[in-house]
């Protein structure tokens, strides 16, 4: 046995993302989706966008439940419940915040419904054909 077959990689599947440890294939993201929370960015299908902190928060908990909705009290509370009193903007900053995420996830072909009363839902992305 040589020297280089010891140390050699793993083999690499077509268009798999490596892991940047140990720079192994990594397995495919449900939906397709990838998360990268160091740059608050979403990445679909080649594409991405990178969203402001607040609005990555939002999309987080929209993610974790894709295809069921969020209602609008418990996504103010995943974004403000831990603030003190004071420091809380009024519950419409949602719908704020909502607008701005449904502009970026426009390119990536990603789609948040409004169901009733505010409730938000992360529609499953099409398989691809």
């Amino acid at each position: 046995m040589n020297a280089t077959s010891q140390h050699a990689s793993p083999p690499r599947e077509a268009g798999a993302a490596l892991c940047p440890c140990c720079r192994r294939p990594m397995p495919e993201p449900p939906h397709g989706i990838v998360l990268n929370p160091v740059h608050q960015t979403v990445i679909y299908r080649g594409r991405s966008v990178r969203l402001r902190r607040t609005v990555f928060e939002m999309f987080v908990l929209l993610h974790a439940r894709i295809g069921r909705p969020v209602g609008a009290g418990a996504l103010y509370d995943h974004l403000y419940g831990l603030r003190p009193d004071c420091d809380q903007p009024g519950e419409d900053i949602v719908k704020v915040h909502t607008y701005h995420l449904r502009r970026a996830l426009e390119p990536l072909g990603l789609t948040i419904t409004t169901i009733y009363g505010g409730t938000l839902v992360l529609e499953r992305p099409e398989a691809e054909s």
